[in-house]
């Protein structure tokens, strides 16, 4: 009779869940703060909180002593239940619909930064506190040691400690605290603050919050929603997401005739019976171009969220656009996932493929391509008032303009008279775009943007006269009519010369300079 197999896992089931979990280090921020989020909704649950907003989740970073602590004043974990929950991997009680994290293992993520990660807690009605401490530098040497041959759960019990000591009885808290941290990129308190600003579920920064209290908190109301939002601190500051209505370029300064100047909203829902699966908000603005790449354009792109946490970054959507490597940065906006079919997946960077998760998918393509009609009818609108504004900059730059020879203004008749034709085709696309926006909301909105930053003679879309130029120009005076001294046949020789060395050199902007140069040699 054969022997039945018992099943073993091994010590590196241990480390592809803590060591090699996540590929971004600030990974653990969300991992931890998602779990005391859970305990502050449980302590509203209980009446022990009031509501969400007295709850907290400070994070102290104590570079020096290359501490993290992360503590909130949730629930806590009762004393005769510490151990059999935190030592127990991937094995929760969470749900899995309503709680944020319920696969029991983001809590281990931070063992591999520090040397020792601890978990301290303490439920309100008893006299102590668990302290459990997890030896992680012990963890390595065992898990890269061929001769411990121990498997996971013999590993676990080899590498934890549990203590209880006294506290005061209205205590209830849990802390996680990493100490030895091995790495700078989790002290650097900036860079952590800017990682939460878009992650952590806070509320909208104040600078938004016409926006949010508006149009964001309006339509909650009005379609019965609900957005969780928690106070987060590091080292007492604290975090809310960074959205505001300004577009900053390359350099960090405000662009000019872009900014947000108001939000549209969305929704999803299976088309079989009608469930909400998620909803979303998104932004207008005259879409001059991408969002640039810069700390002030922090909340650039469309941010995927489940119960206001962000699932993976804000590259995450990019494949749904058209354009994978641009079309979702014309946008700040979020989609906040709300059936409890779309899972986050174990890294969190990403849903769980699940057959409600196709049908989200598809709906979300349908969406970015109307996005992309609207960037391309923004785009449509802008060349065409720009057409408009070049034929007029041409027209108003003769009363000064003068010429070096007879070719220079047979090419600028020519260049005013292509102005003018496509000026005049650009007036009549303007008529019809203004026409097609009274059918769409959100592309009037568009085009009465734009218009409104364009000066009154060219947002004006009325056909102009077209100036008959030719003459004007011919009859205009040469550059060096002025250099009395010479010959009218020394005068064309110059002219000639000066000519051939303009058409010649690569920047065109030092003409005017040499102009000067020439003038005064001959003075």
């Amino acid at each position: 009779m054969m022997t039945k197999h018992k099943t073993k896992i091994g010590k590196n089931a241990i480390e592809t869940l803590t060591l090699s979990m996540y590929d971004d280090h600030k990974t653990i921020y969300r991992e931890y703060i998602q779990n005391s989020a859970d305990a502050i909704d449980n302590a509203v649950k209980s009446g022990l909180l009031k509501k969400q907003s007295d709850g907290y989740i400070e994070i102290n970073i104590d570079i020096d002593e290359r501490q993290i602590i992360i503590e909130d004043n949730g629930t806590g974990v009762k004393s005769e239940e510490a151990e059999r929950i935190l030592k127990d991997v991937a094995a929760s009680d969470k749900n899995r619909d309503t709680d944020k994290g319920f696969r029991g293992i983001g809590r281990l993520a931070g063992l591999a930064y520090c040397s020792q990660l601890v978990f301290e807690t303490s439920y309100k009605g008893e006299a102590n506190k668990t302290t459990i401490n997890w030896d992680a530098k012990l963890l390595q040497k065992v898990l890269y040691d061929s001769n411990h041959n121990e498997d996971a759960t013999d590993v676990i019990e080899l590498i934890t400690s549990v203590e209880t000591l006294p506290e005061d009885v209205n205590e209830h808290y849990f802390k996680v605290i990493l100490n030895e941290v091995n790495n700078d990129e989790l002290l650097d308190k900036q860079s952590v603050r800017d990682y939460l600003k878009m992650v952590a579920p806070v509320p909208f920064d104040r600078t938004f919050s016409y926006f949010y209290n508006g149009f964001v908190l309006k339509y909650m109301q009005e379609h019965d929603l609900h957005l969780d939002e928690y106070q987060v601190f590091v080292n007492n500051e604290p975090i809310t997401k960074c959205y505001n209505t300004s577009i900053y370029d390359e350099n960090g300064s405000k662009k000019e005739n872009d900014e947000v100047k108001e939000l549209a909203f969305f929704d999803f829902r299976n088309p079989q019976n009608d469930d909400l699966l998620a909803w979303g908000w998104y932004s207008i603005s005259n879409f001059e171009g991408i969002i640039p790449d810069h700390r002030k354009n922090l909340a650039r792109g469309i941010r995927l969220r489940k119960h206001n946490i962000q699932i993976g970054n804000e590259n995450t959507l990019n494949k749904f656009h058209k354009d994978t490597k641009r079309g979702n940065f014309y946008f700040f906006g979020e989609i906040h996932a709300v059936h409890p079919d779309l899972m986050p997946n174990s890294q969190r960077n990403d849903f769980t493929p699940t057959e409600t998760c196709k049908i989200f998918c598809e709906q979300l393509k349908n969406v970015f391509s109307q996005h992309n009609k609207m960037v391309y009818f923004a785009s449509n609108v802008r060349s065409a008032y720009r057409k408009i504004e070049t034929e007029t900059k041409l027209i108003e730059e003769l009363e000064s303009k003068k010429f070096i020879n007879k070719e220079q203004k047979e090419e600028h008749i020519q260049k005013i008279q292509k102005a003018q034709k496509d000026a005049e085709k650009a007036r009549k696309d303007l008529i019809k775009y203004e026409s097609s926006a009274k059918e769409n909301k959100i592309n009037e909105k568009i085009y009465k943007n734009i218009s409104t930053t364009k000066p009154t003679h060219v947002s004006t879309p009325s056909p102009q006269k077209i100036i008959d130029v030719a003459e004007k120009i011919r009859k205009s005076d040469f550059v060096f009519d002025d250099l009395s001294k010479l010959t009218n046949a020394e005068r064309k020789l110059v002219s000639k010369v000066f000519g051939v060395i303009a058409d010649n050199l690569p920047d065109k902007k030092i003409i005017p300079s040499l102009v000067t140069k020439v003038k005064e040699a001959f003075k």
